[in-house]
């Protein structure tokens, strides 16, 4: 009859992985907000409305390749390039960016907040609501990330994961393959989980 570890020791393992698997996550998270989604949602400074289609534009501070669409109105930025079928909006002084994949979608509503999707996928939707936020749907397919509030994040990295954060100041990340985070509070952070409430 083989020996048992007491419960303890197995709760404190597991403690243990699920910390590290969340630190890592999260700063993926970090990385690639920091790296993509900066770098396609800038596309440099606008200063009115703009469209771009087919890599044709009207205005400035919309970019496009071909088989793409990227409308920003107001003095933010949207960036559609590589693949096709990307759609990139922004409304206010924002940046979205969406591409390098297929029907990838980001949408931002704000100032000073970003959304990307796609980076290497296809099927991604990204949308951000509010002020210096940022949601990503990227490296990989069919993810979903919601950020609504300011100071937030919202990022699904990998293949079908869905993040979403709605309140201040708060952070959801999901990944790498079929997890969901959720966030409804301020101050919170969950990482393939759900929290409700605020400062947990």
């Amino acid at each position: 009859m083989g020996t048992h570890k007491p419960l303890h020791q197995h709760t404190a393992g597991h403690d243990r992985h699920r910390a590290r698997r969340a630190g890592e996550l999260l700063l993926g998270a970090l990385v690639s907000g920091a790296l993509g989604v900066a770098a396609f949602g800038s596309a440099g400074a606008a200063h009115a409305t703009c469209v771009s289609i087919n890599g044709v534009a009207i205005g400035t501070g919309c970019t496009t390749t071909t088989g793409n669409l990227a409308v920003a109105v107001g003095s933010g930025t949207s960036t559609a390039v590589g693949g096709s079928e990307n759609t990139a909006v922004t409304v206010g002084s924002s940046g979205s960016g969406a591409g390098a994949g297929n029907n990838n979608t980001a949408v931002t509503v704000g100032g000073g907040s970003t959304s990307g999707s796609g980076f290497g996928g296809n099927g991604n939707t990204a949308l951000t609501v509010g002020n210096g936020s940022t949601s990503g749907a990227i490296f990989g397919n069919s993810n979903s990330a919601v950020t609504i509030g300011n100071g937030s994040t919202a990022f699904a990295i990998g293949s079908s994961n869905g993040a979403l954060t709605i309140g201040g100041g708060s952070g959801s990340a999901a990944g790498p393959t079929g997890q969901s985070a959720t966030v409804l509070g301020n101050g919170s952070s969950a990482v393939d989980s759900i929290v409700v409430g605020n400062n947990k």
